[in-house]
């Protein structure tokens, strides 16, 4: 009998602890969305304004970007450089829209699953072009607590032939 109080006072309390843990790691996932939520929207501003500055707050130094139909671009600054060769080209992002469809959290990292819709004016084009796709982002979660993007890619879902 005594076996048997044992195990169900242990299976109780694994089964309630359990309970919490999940809990509390629902509740870091839903409050680490929100905070992406908020990044994003900052850096879909930041991209609109050409503001550099405020983007690579957000960039780890030894980023990996990923573009879609481009060669690989390795570090913050390479990525800069890539979007001041956009801006000088005429390209002028008019909107953006993301959604984050999911985030995986693993140790250090928050993985991003979106979608998105950027309606571009192109020099030379009499019309706006939009661009619809999907990204993924792997966010590397800092001692402090910030966010800092360290892989970056996106594919539109539309070939370009």
């Amino acid at each position: 009998m005594k076996k048997i109080i044992a195990f169900f006072s242990v299976y109780v309390f694994l089964s309630v602890f359990g309970y919490y843990i999940l809990h509390a790691q629902k509740l870091s996932i839903d409050s680490l969305r929100i905070k992406i939520d908020k990044i994003n929207k900052i850096l879909d501003e930041a991209s609109r304004n050409y503001d550099y500055e405020t983007m690579s707050v957000y960039y780890e130094d030894d980023v990996i970007i990923l573009p879609n139909g481009e060669p690989l671009l390795q570090g913050k600054q390479a990525f800069i450089e890539n979007e001041k060769k956009a801006e000088q080209s005429g390209y002028k992002i008019l909107r953006i829209e993301t959604s984050n469809i999911d985030l995986f959290y693993c140790d250090d990292f928050i993985n991003e699953v979106g979608s998105y819709k950027v309606t571009l004016n192109v020099p030379n084009v009499p019309y706006d072009i939009i661009d619809k796709g999907k990204y993924l982002v792997i966010w590397k979660i800092h001692p402090d607590g910030s966010l800092k993007i360290k892989l970056e890619m996106w594919n539109n879902d539309e070939s370009q032939r």
